[in-house]
């Protein structure tokens, strides 16, 4: 007979602080491209793309935090000059294993100072 278990806080804790944890490796970036956003809508995320549908750039995570015990905090910031378009996809990656996607709706960075892109990731709600 099979039981069901149920994970208890301490494990959503333990997922959190492992993925801290990888993401301050040096192999921890974000690759940022423009083709979340297309004809004034988001693109469907696939949860088995292993890319970006068009990166244009690759960045090291400027701050990575714990939110909360639960919640995982990655960002990097796309400099003036960085990217000569706009910016809609970003991806998580560790090494080549790209491991969170966000399409967002298009934002002007070839424009701006600065810009940053943030994934904020809850292991328990």
């Amino acid at each position: 007979m099979a039981v069901t278990a149920s994970a208890t806080d301490a494990y959503w804790k333990l997922l959190a602080d492992e993925l801290l944890a990888k993401l301050q490796l040096p192999e921890a970036k974000m690759k940022i491209g423009n083709a979340g956003w297309i004809e004034s809508a988001l693109v469907a995320i696939d949860t088995a793309q292993t890319d970006l549908h068009s990166p244009q750039i690759t960045k090291e995570l400027s701050e990575v935090y714990k939110l909360d015990d639960y919640t995982v905090v990655a960002t990097a910031r796309i400099e003036a000059g960085d990217m000569t378009s706009s910016a809609s996809e970003a991806g998580l990656f560790l090494g080549e294993s790209l491991l969170f996607v966000r399409n967002f709706e298009s934002v002007p960075v070839q424009d701006m100072d600065y810009f940053d892109v943030k994934f904020t990731i809850p292991f328990k709600a």
